[in-house]
Formats: structure tokens, sequence, C-alpha cells
């Protein structure tokens, strides 16, 4: 009997320090805390790093294997099937790396859909939740200070910041008035994956907005207030980091995202009974907080704005980044250039083009059959859809208003990841959009 009480306590202790562990990665997944292990060529799509958030997905890896794991938790595994042919045809260092990655990536899916309950129980302890995202609060807080005083905060060692000024080359800056101005990278590599995660963040404090407002109780409470005050500066940091990240697909994307969620609580009867008061004071809060930016910080939004798209130079490189990868799927439609070789085609078939314009194709259907092929694209997008339609069914057939909820959220993170993978290559490029992707697509499974 001792002996029983004794495992059924050691059990205890390693489900508290993984449920802890995997909070610290989400804290973490924001900062780009890295040590370079190799370079397979030029820039920074060709190198590969250790992250931090590789240690802490491994060690997950290893309680998981200490508690035991079943075999059709792994079933995300099977699709890595898909990736075999073009590793076999294009062998390369920086493929057998990506393929790494996606064995990680994978592997994440498994474990986030088989701990999903960890995070519908943290969905009832707002300090939690909020604790979790402190790490996308610490970002928006430094894309502010960057936007502020035009210049990095001299953190690049401590936090990985990237090193930013607006005579530096290749550094994401526009044109107001004649001056360049440095758009917010917080502790990322890019502006475009700030704005990312912080798209990722507002849905999930409308969320919690939601979920723990004033009128599921049905009554005022001071400490609900309390609460409702704290979230709703949160809420105005993230958005204040979004708007100083100038990425207009993160500005879609938020808004898009927080507008599913909302209607999903509108559409459905079970949810509008219980939050519909609270929908419409979020939507309000959102608006207002949009529109007073709007006006505060004009001059610098009117110059990325500009409908005349055309005789912008973002979208004359995206239409030829694009223009490359229907070349490069046309010459190989079934086993692509390679994993991770889009960048090194890109190099060679334009020699003379500057550095810092050899980048991925910016959307991920185009990059994944570029680079996979054309089956492993379709295989990928095909399963993203089976799981939106899943997650579109269990929210209709469950008679849990919280559960239901949950789904909602999920359903909005996944619309989220969508308008990203459709204006960005941040999703398959980055590890920060990496796991971003994989654990929305672990929460939908």
């Amino acid at each position: 009997m001792s002996s029983d009480l004794a495992n059924k306590a050691e059990r205890a202790g390693d489900d508290r320090k993984e449920r802890v562990l995997f909070a610290v990665l989400l804290i973490i997944l924001p900062f780009q805390t890295r040590i370079a292990l190799t370079a397979f060529g030029v820039g920074e799509w060709l190198g590969a790093w250790l992250w931090v958030s590789d240690v802490i997905v491994l060690t997950l890896f290893a309680f998981w294997m200490r508690r035991g794991i079943k075999l059709r938790d792994l079933f995300p595994l099977i699709f890595l099937v898909v990736f075999l042919p073009t590793l076999v045809v294009n062998p390369s260092g920086i493929a057998f790396w990506r393929f790494l990655k996606l064995v990680e990536g994978l592997f994440l899916v498994a474990y986030v859909k088989r701990h999903a309950h960890w995070l519908i129980e943290a969905l009832a302890r707002p300090k939690v939740f909020l604790l979790v995202l402190i790490g996308l609060f610490a970002n928006a807080l430094a894309g502010v200070a960057q936007f502020s005083i035009q210049h990095d905060l001299g953190l690049s060692r401590l936090l990985g910041e990237s090193p930013i000024d607006p005579m530096g080359e290749g550094v994401a800056k526009f044109i107001v008035g004649g001056t360049k101005i440095i758009r917010a990278y917080g502790f990322t590599p890019h502006p475009n994956i700030l704005g990312a995660l912080l798209a990722v963040g507002i849905v999930l404090v409308g969320f919690l907005y939601i979920f723990r407002g004033m009128g599921r109780s049905g009554r005022y409470s001071l400490k609900r207030q309390r609460e409702e005050l704290i979230r709703g500066a949160a809420l105005f940091v993230l958005v204040l980091g979004l708007l100083f990240t100038f990425s207009r697909v993160a500005w879609i994307s938020a808004a898009v995202g927080l507008g599913t969620l909302l209607a999903v609580i509108l559409i459905f009867r079970s949810l509008r009974r219980i939050y519909a008061w609270e929908v419409s004071r979020i939507a309000i809060l959102f608006s207002s907080i949009v529109v007073i930016l709007g006006v505060a910080f004009w001059p610098f939004l009117s110059s990325r704005i500009d409908f005349n798209l055309a005789a912008e130079q973002s979208f004359s490189l995206r239409s030829f980044y694009a223009q490359e990868a229907v070349e490069m799927i046309g010459e190989n439609p079934i086993t692509g250039v390679g994993l991770g070789g889009y960048v090194t085609e890109l190099a060679a078939k334009n020699p003379e083009a500057p550095a810092w314009s050899i980048q991925p194709v910016h959307n991920v259907t185009l990059l994944l059959a570029a680079e996979a092929g054309f089956p492993a694209m379709a295989v990928l997008t095909t399963a993203f859809a089976v799981l939106v339609i899943g997650a579109l069914r269990k929210l209709r057939e469950t008679r849990d208003p919280s559960i239901a909820l949950a789904q909602g959220l999920a359903l909005s993170l996944a619309v989220v990841i969508l308008l990203l993978s459709l204006g960005d290559h941040l999703l398959w490029t980055s590890q920060q959009g990496n796991l971003l992707l994989w654990i929305v697509i672990g929460l939908l499974a």
C-alpha cells in the first residue's frame, strides 16, 4: 500500500513538473534565444540553430517516454512519410535539418493532442492563463520601446534581440515624410513574426475576457471588475505592439481571428445565451482601442495602407517570389526542389539579386509545393481542412458551454494560422512560427 502511494505521489510530482515545463515553453516561445550550430549557406534561412524551446520540447518528450507513450498517440508522425520522397531525391544538409524540425513539430502535435485537457483546465484559472502570455506582453512592450526610440534595446546577448536601426541593411522599415521608420521586432527575428504572435495573443486575451466576464456570474463583482481591467490593459498593450509591427497580414489575422471567435459565440445558441453580453463588450473595447490608436498614429498607418499595391516594393517582391515558386513546382511537381531548397534555388537563378531580397515565397502552400512537391502539399492542406471540419462538428455536438467555447477558440486560432500562411512564410521557416503552427494543429486535433 505504501509503495502504491509513493508511486502515485511520484507520478503527481512528475505531472506538475511537466505542466510547468509546458507553460515555460509557451512563455519563452516568442524569444529568439538560440545557439548557432552550423550554416548550410548564407542567410537566415540556411542556418541551423539550437533553440531553448528545442531543449524544452526534448525534455517533454523524455517525460512522456518515462510515463509510457502509446503507439496510437504518435499517429501524427505518420505524415513524415509524405516528405521522404523529396528527402531521397534532394538530399542535403538543410533538407535533413528541416526534416528533423518536422519530426519535432509533429511530435508536438501529438503531445498537445494528448495533453489538451491541461489547457482546458487552465481556462478556469485566469492568473495561470495570463502568466503563460507574459512572454507576449514582454515582446509587445519591447516592440513599443523599439519603435519609440527607433533602435534596438541592446538586449541581443540576453534575450536574442535583433540589432536594428533605420540605416541597417535588411532591417524592416518604411518611409514616412522622407524619413525611414523601423518596425517593431520585439525579441523575434522579424516584425511579421512578432505580429503573428501578437495576433494569437489578442485572440487569447479576447477569449479570456469573454470566459471570465461578469455576465457569466450574473451579478457585479469587484474581483471580476479588477480582472477585467487587467485584461483590458493587456489587450491594449498587445494591440499597440501589433500596430507597431506594421504587419498588414498580422493586422488582418488578429481582426478576423477575434471576429471568428465572436461570431461562433453568436451563432451557437448555447454559447450566445451565456456570453452574448461579453461579446458585445469585447467588440466595443477592441474597436475603441483600434480607432483611438488608428487616429493617434494615422501618419504612420497611412503609409502602410497604400492602395497602389502594384507600385509597392513588398508587393512586387511577393509577386516575384510567387512566380519563382510556380516555376519550381512546374519543373519538380512531385518531389519539389528539396526541404529548405527554395532559397538556394532562388539565389542560383538570380545571382545578382541583393542578399536581403533572397527570401522564401510569402505563402506556405506555394512554399510547401515548391520544396516538397505537390502531393505533400495536398496531403497536409487536406489534413488541416479535415481537422477544421472535425472541430466544427465537435462544436455543434457538445453540450458543455465551456468545452464549446474552447472549441471556438481552437477554430479562431486556426483562422489566424490560415491567414498568416497565405501572406507569409514564417509558419514554415521560423522557430516561433513552427511552434505556433504545430501547437494550434494539436489543439484542433
